[in-house]
């Protein structure tokens, strides 16, 4: 597993705090044209979920592209507490 999922597991995340990253994780939750999800998806949806963060995203809404790719996929999360 990457570091920063099993970092995320001891994370407290402050109040008033906001996260920003490319998290690299697949989950229909922030991509529901994606329907498979990988570990780091459900590592990181079960720390949402644990720690009642907003996903800022539009579920759906692609936030990288390259032009090999049949869409834009959402990897890159922004999240509030």
């Amino acid at each position: 597993m990457h570091t920063l999922y099993a970092m995320l597991r001891q994370l407290l995340p402050p109040l008033d705090s906001v996260f920003c990253g490319d998290f690299n994780a697949y989950n229909p939750w922030w991509d529901p044209l994606y329907e498979a999800c990988d570990e780091e998806g459900n590592t990181l949806a079960d720390w949402i979920d644990y720690y009642d963060l907003a996903l800022l995203n539009t579920p759906g809404i692609g936030t990288f592209y390259r032009l090999h790719m049949a869409r834009p996929i959402n990897i890159d999360l922004t999240l509030a507490h």
